[in-house]
């Protein structure tokens, strides 16, 4: 026996799970809910119904065990010829356990020389075994044999003749020697289409040796491309090959088959058996030298290692391991191969090939699908109310989605607006929350008056920037009594301490859900100088710079008024400048 690898445990548990449970769930990818809803209805009755069907999810009569001493149900393969390569699949599965894991004991048979292999399953002398496109002949004569997997998707069968014949094309075979196997009825039907009546062909009993050709004792003989011209390429002798596939017979090669009576009577360890056997050839044609020295081993030497070899890479033309899917079947080309064969008269017409072709996973009774579509139906009459509740909920939210998104577009739109008006107006701009003073927003003219960043003043208070304290809680209660201060003058400070006048508005608003003021102001420093320089000019006498009579007049009438508020006495002197003489008493 083989060493067992990582690759070994993977299999067994790829064998495993193909004979064990499996959910066949997939991703949801609808954008409208209620369509999961149809979806879970759907995959519900679908596990439903595979669950009372197919042996995928069934429980199984054989349960796999890597217990060495279970009991294991004997089977035996037919194989179709000696011990070679062209078995390295089921090789495989006995040495890495593929077959014990399933429950089976399997033994190979190697073919008799006198007897068709196929005769030995259809006698019940092997409950397996392996055959070629013949096997639609025997169905179509009424044999009820059954094609599980087609190993090779083209068949190796081919004719051979040496070139020191004379034979240059598959015509010249018409009065020729000619050495044909019994199961190769293929070849039979490739020179019918080539118009080569079989009875034009000088019958030479068949003994598999190439020698004969070269003795003369035949013309030409039937061989596997696989195998005899190994021998020939060996010795270096010239030869030619006449492929059915040139003329249009592209048959499937070994085959893999059982009965229907076995099918019947043990499903699942025809399932098990050929499971098992489909991962033995994909190891075998992922490590063909392991499988030739296992060959060598414990089967056979009549093939030295480079024949096993060179029978290995012909094989792998002919399997397609990493094109087709090993085993694949495709029903339309066997019914291909059945009109082939009829057109030839080996057949007869519209032959019925249902049931020739196994089904791993055939269709449940019908008692079962109506159970299934009466539990479907209503499961689907329930999603469809909920799918319905579902559908105008997500319309409803849909609709208040849409309306929200407009919304706070409109609002994106005018705080574009805001932002472009506030930063480009010819004076400064702050937002500050009312409760706290914090600052919520400052244009750059008022952040370059304050002389800091605009970063820096947000979420700061304004307090430090007033001069004096008070000037902020006579606009706030006049901002509470009437909603708005205009045009009034503070005195505030920069980052750096300078003091300058400003003229505020201000009003009440709400931004970012919370109660702020609006704070329009502007620089009237230099107003407030030229103003002050105004009324000294008007209350000063030009030459001297001494006050005037008109600030004589106004600072005697707020004497006057004080006077007569507080009920004291008034007096007025006047003096002259001129060495202080008295001018005018009252």
């Amino acid at each position: 026996m083989l060493n067992l690898t990582s690759i070994d445990f993977f299999n067994r548990l790829q064998l495993q799970l193909l004979q064990g449970r499996k959910w066949l769930f997939t991703g949801k990818k609808q954008r409208e809910l209620f369509l999961d809803f149809y979806l879970f209805g759907a995959f519900f009755g679908l596990t439903l119904w595979l669950e009372h069907s197919s042996p995928l999810l069934a429980t199984h009569e054989i349960v796999a065990s890597k217990n060495l001493n279970q009991h294991l149900t004997p089977v035996r393969l037919q194989l179709k010829w000696k011990h070679q390569f062209q078995f390295a699949g089921y090789y495989t599965a006995k040495a890495k356990g593929y077959y014990r894991d399933a429950g089976l004991d399997v033994s190979f048979l190697e073919a008799p020389d006198t007897i068709e292999p196929a005769q030995q399953v259809l006698q019940g002398k092997a409950e397996f075994g392996v055959s070629n496109s013949d096997l639609v002949l025997l169905r179509g004569r009424g044999n009820p044999v059954v094609a599980l997997a087609a190993i090779y998707q083209h068949s190796p069968l081919i004719l051979l003749a040496l070139e020191k014949s004379g034979i240059n094309n598959v015509h010249q075979l018409a009065g020729k020697r000619v050495m044909l196997e019994a199961h190769s009825q293929e070849l039979v039907a490739y020179l019918m289409k080539e118009g080569i009546d079989p009875d034009q062909l000088i019958p030479v009993p068949y003994s598999f040796d190439p020698l004969k050709l070269l003795q003369g004792k035949a013309d030409a003989m039937s061989a596997y491309s696989t195998d005899e011209p190994f021998f020939l390429q060996k010795a270096g002798i010239p030869y030619l090959e006449f492929n059915p596939r040139v003329g249009g017979i592209d048959f499937y090669g070994d085959t893999l088959f059982t009965t229907e009576a076995i099918i019947r009577d043990h499903p699942q360890q025809v399932k098990a058996f050929l499971d098992a056997s489909l991962l033995g050839w994909q190891y075998a044609m992922k490590h063909p030298g392991e499988i030739i020295d296992l060959i060598l081993k414990e089967y056979s030497q009549r093939h030295s290692h480079a024949h096993l070899t060179f029978e290995a890479r012909e094989s792998q033309q002919l399997i397609l391991p990493n094109v087709v899917e090993i085993g694949y079947m495709n029903p339309g080309r066997w019914q291909a191969i059945a009109d082939i064969y009829a057109d030839l008269g080996m057949l007869k017409d519209n032959i019925n090939l249902t049931g020739f072709l196994y089904e791993r996973n055939p269709p449940p009774p019908w008692n079962w699908i109506y159970g299934i579509l009466v539990g479907v139906t209503a499961i689907f009459l329930g999603l469809t109310w909920i799918a319905a509740r579902f559908y105008r909920l997500g319309r409803s939210l849909r609709r208040e989605i849409q309306e929200r998104k407009e919304i706070e577009a409109d609002l994106r739109a005018a705080e574009k607006r805001f932002r472009f008006l506030a930063e480009n107006t010819p004076f400064s701009v702050l937002i500050t929350e009312l409760k706290t003073s914090r600052v919520l927003y400052i244009n750059s003219r008022a952040a370059q008056k304050f002389e800091v960043a605009p970063h820096f003043m947000l979420e700061k208070t304004i307090l430090p920037f007033y001069v004096n304290p008070e000037d902020r809680t006579g606009w706030k209660s006049q901002l509470e009594q009437k909603g708005y201060v205009e045009n009034q003058e503070i005195q505030l400070k920069t980052a750096t301490d300078s003091h300058f006048w400003a003229s505020v508005s201000i009003t009440l608003i709400e931004f970012e859900e919370k109660e702020c003021a609006f704070v329009a102001l502007m620089d009237v420093t230099e107003q407030r100088l030229l103003k002050q320089q105004l009324t000294k000019l008007a209350n000063t006498d030009e030459l001297t710079g001494l006050f005037n009579r008109r600030y004589f007049f106004v600072k005697g009438d707020e004497e006057y008024k004080r006077a007569q508020r507080y009920q004291l006495p008034l007096s007025f002197l006047m003096l002259d400048l001129d060495y202080f003489k008295l001018n005018r008493a009252c």
